[in-house]
């Protein structure tokens, strides 16, 4: 998969995100990212997500959501500024 680049519109009161992919303009709601991770760490994470049958970066994903929602268990709901939600 080859991104060449990364649009965001706005439509109304929501973002649609469209990147292109071999030509193709393909919407997502996902904004990429980069994390730097010690190697070890990395190379446990990748481990567990093949245990659990997932990717890399579902795991991820996976292990952030856990950790939002632990929080907002614990503090209540974390507002969204919609606004400031997809500004670089």
């Amino acid at each position: 998969m080859i991104t060449l680049c990364l649009y965001y519109f706005k439509i109304g009161v929501g973002i649609v995100l469209s990147k292109i992919q071999r030509g193709v303009i393909v919407a997502t709601n996902k904004i990429q990212t980069g994390i730097r991770f010690e190697p070890e760490l990395l190379y446990k994470i990748a481990y567990v997500a093949r245990d659990n049958k997932r990717s890399l970066n579902a795991q991820l994903e996976f292990l952030a959501k856990t950790c939002v929602k632990e929080y907002e268990s614990s503090n209540g709901r974390i507002p969204i500024d919609e606004e400031s939600l997809y500004r670089k």
